[in-house]
């Protein structure tokens, strides 16, 4: 598992531009025009044409990109401002429209509960083959190896995975680690990206990794606890990173984890 870009064959956009592209970007447009303009119902959505959304369903997922992540009673409270539907079956068919679309793109629309607050969240997710891939268009490259030293190190065990990890450790930390065999080949890829990633992280100050840090909480990828001593995953880490991150985690930690995802 590496936290770095894959190679993009020529002329293919990254996932989430070209989710935006075929969402056909509405300018000004704003829930009341939608609500005038566009039909209240959403025709059948397919794999091969993204173009069959209705206006009111690219408006949507338009505003759920530029989010990042959403909690899912604001999402349907958006919903009802555009559609102006109160029947909560018709939101699920709404947003599942949208995710059957973008499957082709190989993006899809994911919510989850967080143990953090209990509060349940919806975000475009990337369901690319690589864990890569799915943080190489959100992240910088100091942000992915400092993220990466940070979740490995909150996966470490069931109390860290509990209580987070110390913040000041966190600044403090360079030390990536494999997550397999290094003598496949896939291990030795992997090592010569872990250390590209171990030099980025070592040539980081701590006011970079501090300023990288609050940037990753503000994306809802980190927490910070305890009067913001400490640091867990957030929200956004588990919609992503769901299968990684239950891949990785301790006994405890992931029986909890798995009964909320």
């Amino acid at each position: 598992f590496f936290l770095a870009a894959p190679p993009r064959a020529p002329g293919v956009m990254p996932p989430a531009a070209a989710a935006k592209r075929k969402a056909k970007p509405l300018a000004a447009t704003s829930p009341s025009s939608v609500k005038k303009n566009a039909k209240t119902t959403a025709p059948a959505a397919s794999n091969d044409d993204a173009s069959a959304l209705s206006v009111q369903q690219q408006c949507f997922l338009q505003a759920l990109l530029s989010r990042g992540i959403v909690e899912s009673e604001d999402a349907e409270a958006l919903y009802r401002e555009i559609v102006e539907d109160d029947a909560a079956n018709e939101f699920t068919r709404f947003w599942g429209e949208i995710a059957v679309a973008l499957k082709f793109l190989d993006l899809d629309i994911r919510t989850g509960k967080f143990e953090g607050d209990g509060k349940t969240y919806m975000a475009v997710v990337n369901q690319g083959t690589t864990e890569v891939a799915k943080l190489a268009t959100r992240m910088t490259p100091a942000e992915i190896a400092l993220f990466r030293v940070a979740m490995l190190e909150i996966l470490r065990d069931d109390s860290s995975a509990e209580r987070g990890i110390d913040f000041m450790s966190a600044l403090n930390s360079t030390e990536l680690q494999l997550t397999q065999d290094a003598s496949t080949q896939d291990g030795a890829t992997q090592m010569t990206q872990l250390e590209k990633q171990t030099q980025t992280v070592q040539k980081m100050s701590k006011v970079v990794k501090d300023a990288a840090l609050n940037d990753l909480v503000a994306e809802r990828w980190l927490e910070r606890v305890d009067d913001g001593r400490r640091l867990t995953l957030g929200p956004r880490s588990f919609l992503e990173l769901r299968e990684f991150i239950l891949a990785q985690a301790p006994e405890r930690a992931r029986a909890r984890w798995d009964k909320l995802l």
